[in-house]
């Protein structure tokens, strides 16, 4: 597993994804000025999370949780791997040193609270050492690619039962407008696609929902393309690209929503998004204010 930290508001993606990757656009809301909503009011560096209490992040396989990152009222986003470029998940066994309560979420499933052993130090790929902690219970058997991963969150005092909605798979007006948007800025390939995810959610809580599409692209130029829109509130809709999939060796393979859920009890709802490269896979957590989307942690484990 190797982890990369992403440090600075609006800053470009890691390598597996393309450059400029992330880009805001202009359009008329004639069709969706009634769904969309301007994004929530400015956060603070840290929020309005839980107290004083470091909050846990983290990746959960069917079997086990393995730490993305920590959120803490006064340090806020930190990812564990950015200690001086070195892996430092020993808070991972420092904050919970016999095991503990999680609370995992996964887009259009109810949140699941299950129980976690002590972590353990195990070899990761390249012989270094990371923290896993084992599920009490596994989650059972027979879970496929798209129901067995979950964003994990322990430490927190409440867990986000807030709806989110699952919409046909088609192409509504909303999802017409995000790809005529991305069309028009070179960023999605012509021929034929279908919509994998359709999602609404009130992401600033102000009673109005935000979009989140996964579009599949076929042929030559096959592709696939997370994108989200949100209102300006001033009539104008932004557009942005939080993941997709790319061509060379070192490019994603293949992106999807994963959950969407407020981590730190700041009332703003973040975004996960899993993702796979030839060797590995990996996650991304973003966070959601008045300049749009920003990426607090990326994570990637396996031969990358």
């Amino acid at each position: 597993m190797t982890g990369r930290g992403v440090g600075s508001p609006g800053s470009a993606s890691s390598s597996g994804t393309r450059a400029g990757l992330i880009a805001c656009a202009s359009l008329a809301l004639a069709l969706a000025a009634p769904l969309l909503s301007a994004a929530g009011g400015s956060r603070s560096a840290t929020g309005r999370g839980h107290g004083h209490a470091t909050i846990l992040v983290g990746y959960c396989d069917y079997t086990f949780v393995q730490l993305l990152g920590t959120w803490h009222p006064q340090r806020g986003w930190r990812d564990p791997t950015a200690v001086d470029g070195k892996q430092d998940e020993s808070v991972f066994r420092k904050l919970l040193p016999r095991g503990g309560k999680w609370t995992l979420y996964h887009v259009g499933r109810s949140p699941l609270v299950v129980r976690t052993a002590a972590p353990q130090r195990e070899p990761g790929v390249h012989g270094e050492q990371h923290y896993y902690a084992y599920l009490a219970s596994p989650l059972g058997d027979g879970w496929d690619t798209r129901t067995r991963h979950w964003l994990a969150v322990s430490g927190a005092e409440t867990v986000d039962r807030r709806p989110v909605k699952m919409l046909p798979n088609v192409q509504d007006s909303l999802v017409g407008m995000i790809r005529s948007d991305l069309r028009k800025r070179g960023m999605l390939p012509s021929g034929t696609f279908r919509v994998t995810q359709n999602v609404d959610a009130d992401l600033d809580r102000d009673g109005k929902s935000e979009r989140l599409v996964t579009m599949e692209f076929a042929g030559t130029a096959a592709r696939t393309v997370l994108a989200a829109a949100y209102g300006l509130g001033d009539g104008r809709l932004a557009v942005e690209v939080l993941a997709e999939t790319g061509h060379t060796a070192e490019d994603r393979t293949m992106v999807r929503l994963l959950a969407v859920a407020d981590i730190n009890g700041d009332r703003v709802r973040e975004v996960a998004v899993l993702w796979g490269i030839a060797d590995g896979m990996g996650v991304d957590v973003f966070t959601f204010g008045r300049s749009g989307f920003r990426k607090v942690y990326e994570e990637v484990w396996g031969d990358a």
